[in-house]
């Protein structure tokens, strides 16, 4: 993480949540500081780490470091929710047709997939196969279709025209009318340039995983 994007960081959920802001004990000692309870949390996020690991790092309890995890990740949602976690509106909607249409699919607002990572201290009940299915299953994504609050989007390709956006998937996403997929095993040229397009664009999902 960036040392400006982290102190920032600091700074948001310092302001948010009073639990972060250093406080002293009943003899005046000072307690532990904000800084030390946002890195026990953002150190056990980041690595998959067990709550009682970080102590030796960070000199934070293995309850402690819990309960900064929970203070962390509410604040974060609270500070942040409302600009990255909300659905795109009119004008977001816009630009990325924009961008589609630039890229040779129309009517196309993003690229979907999920990223699979190993948690080697998973707990018992939580393990098995977190496929994409299953978290599409999970996912608020879709749910403005479901509802029929979805921003209106409409354009022609062939001679027909769709009124909802629609975003590149892999083969194992359902056959949803919101998903174009690649062709498996293209059997003539015009299918084969088709699946070289769809996956070249879809790649920049993959590309966004690495980033990350």
């Amino acid at each position: 993480m960036r040392v400006h994007v982290f102190e920032r960081l600091i700074e948001e959920i310092e302001g948010a949540d009073y639990y972060f802001k250093q406080k002293k004990d009943a003899i005046g000692r000072l307690g532990l500081s904000g800084l030390q309870k946002a890195v026990a949390a953002i150190r056990i996020l980041s690595y998959g780490l067990p709550a009682d690991v970080v102590d030796e790092y960070v000199r934070i309890g293995e309850s402690t470091a819990r309960k900064a995890l929970h203070h962390f990740c509410r604040a974060v949602i609270s500070v942040f929710g409302e600009y990255y976690l909300r659905a795109p509106n009119a004008e977001d909607v816009a630009r990325l047709l924009k961008i589609g249409e630039q890229r040779g699919f129309l009517g196309m607002l993003r690229s979907i997939d999920c990223m699979h990572r190993e948690w080697r201290n998973c707990p018992s009940a939580y393990k098995g196969n977190c496929n994409c299915i299953n978290v599409l299953q999970k996912s608020p994504v879709f749910s403005a279709y479901l509802k029929s609050q979805a921003a209106p989007v409409s354009f022609t390709v062939n001679g027909h025209t769709y009124d909802m956006g629609y975003y590149l998937a892999d083969g194992i996403y359902p056959n949803w009318s919101a998903f174009v997929k690649t062709v498996s095993h293209p059997l003539d040229m015009k299918a084969a340039h088709f699946a070289k397009e769809q996956e070249k664009v879809h790649k920049d999902i993959e590309r966004t995983f690495g980033v990350l």
